[in-house]
């Protein structure tokens, strides 16, 4: 009854908070730096103040008297993305779209798009979050305050990137049908598999939750919830693999690209994007073997300068570390 009600009227609420193992309705409010708020809270969330809060719970806060609500920004968009309507047909989505509140937004195959979410007064402090090919979003949430940032995201398919963005990073809480992840710092993925959500912190811990319980992970490690259950045991990601050639700086005379190769990997992702951080990302491909030598390479050539990494991927489908990033430049002379 809890969720139900949260589920209906969280599109329109401020600021959100993610119930972690131990938290109380004044320990949130004290954390919150309102301490008067635990009667608020429980009366907004419908909660009887004697029960204890189960972890993973998302409860809506009272507005923050200096809380910034805040669309997210569109930083990135490549190939068919969209967002998709209650009603109607789907509508193109370019960089620098701004999305309210309830919006959702996908990507088709073969194309990618960045969030940034929830900048604060400074503007240097947002959270980016990269969608893969295939995926689907809705913005439940996103508000700056001075204590931090909090945004809440509902995925429904393919995988989003949690990149570590920002002079301050804020929580990201992305939810699922089978359970819900959230950090402080970034550094994380979530994935949607047949019949379980998949998470993967490659640079910084995160909380997965499930049937109730909480699960932590460290950086390195990942854990997959299925519906109903409880997060299992975390297991070692794949380790960062070392890029060989091109070397860092070299002008990309030919698409040949070449790194060490990992143990456990059954396979790698390389990435390329227009900055450093891949929140521009231009071009994914997944191939078996510690090389990518494409016959042809479709990159924009106005963009003198690029920038990828390598991430292995083992049998069980984790995605592991991925490689400190080199930065490429095109050769001069390409392009009309």
């Amino acid at each position: 009854m809890i969720l139900a009600v949260l589920l209906a009227g969280i599109v329109n609420a401020a600021d959100v908070h993610v119930v972690h193992t131990g938290d109380t309705l004044e320990s949130i409010a004290a954390e919150l730096g309102l301490p008067e708020w635990s009667s608020e809270i429980a009366l907004l969330n419908n909660l009887d103040r004697s029960a204890p809060l189960l972890p993973g719970t998302v409860l809506l806060l009272p507005p923050h008297p200096d809380s910034l609500e805040q669309a997210a920004e569109v930083l990135s968009a490549v190939g068919a993305v969209y967002l998709m309507p209650a009603s109607g047909p789907r509508v193109p989505v370019a960089t620098a779209t701004r999305l309210a509140a309830g919006s959702t937004i996908c990507t088709g195959p073969g194309a990618y798009a960045t969030l940034r979410l929830a900048r604060s007064r400074v503007g240097f402090d947002h959270d980016d979050v990269v969608l893969l090919e295939g995926t689907c979003l809705t913005l439940v949430s996103a508000s700056a305050r001075p204590e931090g940032r909090t945004s809440l995201l509902d995925v429904a398919s393919g995988t989003v990137a949690v990149e570590r963005g920002g002079v301050r990073p804020g929580t990201v809480a992305v939810r699922t049908g089978s359970g819900l992840t959230a950090g402080d710092a970034g550094g994380f993925r979530v994935s949607i598999e047949p019949d379980a959500a998949r998470t993967e912190a490659w640079a910084a811990p995160v909380s997965v939750f499930g049937a109730g319980q909480e699960v932590r992970l460290d950086a390195g490690t990942g854990s997959r919830t299925r519906r109903g259950e409880t997060p299992e045991d975390p297991v070692r990601l794949p380790p960062a693999t070392a890029l060989v050639s091109p070397g860092d700086g070299e002008a990309l005379l030919r698409p040949d690209f070449v790194w060490q190769p990992v143990d456990t990997a059954l396979g790698y992702r390389v990435e390329l994007s227009t900055d450093r951080f891949f929140t521009q990302i231009k071009a994914i491909e997944e191939v078996p073997d510690p090389a990518w030598r494409p016959d042809l390479l479709f990159l924009p050539y106005r963009v003198r300068e690029y920038w990828w990494r390598v991430s292995a991927f083992d049998r069980v489908g984790f995605v592991g570390t991925p490689s400190d990033p080199r930065r490429l430049s095109l050769p001069a002379g390409i392009g009309p």
